[in-house]
């Protein structure tokens, strides 16, 4: 339980920071984000990204001995919907913009919200 809150926390000091107009679109929408990823960070996207992208942030979960990831994952991705995100009206609309990850790869999300000034 204390390390999921971590997790939690994670996210979202990251996706606040980073994206601080998305974050509060998506609250005065009245979707917070964390209701967003919530099933990300439990069941570490296998729900989510297809199954290869999920056994490659394994692979970086086991090279690094941490979960930690997750969280940064799940930052990566609402940061990379920003655009998308800019256009919600509604919580359909958000729903409807995180709806299917399969197309996203984990290792350029990461490296873009890690290393990009």
């Amino acid at each position: 339980p204390r390390a999921s809150r971590a997790y939690v926390k994670c996210f979202e000091d990251l996706a606040q920071q980073r994206n601080p107009q998305t974050w509060f679109k998506c609250v005065s929408l009245q979707v917070h984000p964390l209701s967003i990823v919530f099933s990300w960070l439990f069941t570490a996207f296998s729900n989510y990204l297809n199954p290869e992208q999920v056994l490659i942030l394994w692979d970086r979960v086991v090279a690094y001995d941490s979960l930690l990831i997750v969280p940064v994952l799940a930052a990566a991705i609402f940061a990379f919907r920003t655009k998308n995100l800019e256009s919600a009206e509604n919580e359909q609309d958000i729903q409807d913009i995180f709806d299917d990850g399969t197309k996203l790869r984990v290792i350029p999300l990461l490296q873009h919200f890690l290393f990009a000034t």
